[in-house]
């Protein structure tokens, strides 16, 4: 969609505390300055804030009010980190998410350890000098405190071995007949030279700059290695190409295809291709096709998940959802919205402009890259991690193919 509309739309309705540019967003998030404050690097931020900025103004008002003040909440969170670290040992991340019977926006402290009485009243003894602070964006201001939670974490696990219309594009053109087929959702994997393989989802496909070439984007930790063989199990295992570049920091992987293919650029479960990529934020309905679980629905947990042990973290960090998943769904692509709905309550559409709307339907969020463990306990959130698309797409310099 062209991106004179969206900035049409952003002078028309910005507030005065929103940056016009890109570069004005140094000065204006809270949560960049408190990462800076506290000695957290940000890699490559330039190039992250021009992402971001970009990304920002595809929303509705209300949805950057919002994404504003979770940032800010995770502000205070951060400026409290050094002292938590020590209060608190089995402290494993601090985030911003909807909690409570109201479903209020809530600072979120996870641990790896159940807090004791004596930890928790101390945490929340220096919460309270933060809860009570005054919102710098208008639409918070006068909202009340900011409750505080403790969450048990449970433990982890990647969801894969470490390391064990025109939608349609083929080459050659026309493809044969019995060239595979490669889309979003679909299981891939890798095979090792001793025939090893390792299979998980693949997220999308995307290419290099200025390049029509496609390249395939999935979890890091299932392609594992650069040159190792790209195998697509839509039908029966059939090698296509092979592993390009693996980013052990994103834990994301690139492969190149051999001819012949034929690649389809909608989203399985919802067949549409993709809007480009937005900014996820708290209780944000949710979906994404995963080669084992097949098509799932959820809501964003957290929109801001910071590990308590990190030395940096980019502009956007990664953030939690409530999602079933399941081992093999690594590396599937989480879009926003309900099938063709975009993620806005039904209410609020009449009020939105149609360009707004289309942004957020089956909008690029974020990567799988971890879930809940096999045979966690059911009555858990199904929390599953998500690295951002927008700093995936960063990191390794590359384009999405959208809509």
């Amino acid at each position: 969609m062209d991106e004179d509309i969206f900035q049409k739309l952003y002078d028309e309705n910005r507030e005065e505390w929103e940056p016009r540019d890109a570069s004005g967003w140094f000065e204006a998030d809270p949560l960049l300055r408190a990462l800076r404050g506290r000695e957290i690097s940000t890699p490559d931020v330039e190039a992250t804030v021009r992402s971001f900025h970009h990304a920002w103004i595809r929303l509705p008002p209300g949805m950057r009010s919002q994404i504003a003040r979770e940032r800010e909440i995770a502000a205070s969170l951060v400026e409290s980190l050094p002292e938590w670290r020590t209060l608190a040992l089995g402290l494993h991340s601090i985030g911003v998410g909807m909690r409570g019977p109201e479903q209020r926006l809530t600072a979120v402290i996870t641990v790896d350890y159940p807090l004791t009485a004596a930890e928790w009243n101390e945490i929340r003894q220096r919460w309270a000098k933060f809860a009570q602070a005054q919102s710098r964006f208008p639409a918070f201001r006068g909202t009340g405190s900011i409750p505080i939670a403790a969450e048990l974490r449970p433990a982890p696990t990647l969801l894969g071995q470490v390391p064990s219309d025109n939608f349609l594009f083929g080459e050659p053109d026309p493809p044969p007949q019995e060239a595979p087929v490669l889309q979003s959702g679909d299981k891939v994997g890798s095979e090792s030279p001793t025939g090893i393989r390792e299979y998980g989802t693949l997220t999308c496909l995307v290419s290099e700059p200025h390049s029509i070439a496609p390249l395939l984007l999935a979890s890091g930790h299932v392609f594992r290695n650069q040159d190792y063989a790209v195998v697509s199990n839509r039908n029966l295992p059939v090698k296509v190409g092979k592993v390009k570049v693996i980013s052990r920091q994103t834990d994301i992987g690139l492969a190149e295809l051999s001819q012949p293919y034929l690649c389809d650029y909608r989203v399985k479960g919802v067949d549409i291709v993709p809007a480009s990529p937005v900014i996820a934020t708290s209780d944000m309905p949710v979906q994404m096709y995963g080669a084992v679980s097949g098509y799932k629905l959820g809501y964003l947990n957290q929109a801001i998940q910071i590990p308590a042990n990190a030395t940096a973290v980019g502009m956007l960090p990664t953030f939690a959802v409530d999602i079933p998943c399941a081992h093999g769904d690594s590396g599937a692509l989480l879009v926003s919205g309900r099938g063709a709905q975009p993620a806005v309550p039904e209410w609020q559409r009449k009020h939105m402009s149609p360009a707004y709307l289309e942004s957020l339907k089956c909008a690029m969020l974020g990567v799988l890259k971890a879930g809940p463990p096999p045979g966690a306990d059911p009555n858990l959130r199904p929390q599953a991690i998500f690295v951002p698309m927008l700093h995936i797409l960063n990191e390794l310099g590359i384009e999405a193919w959208v809509r």
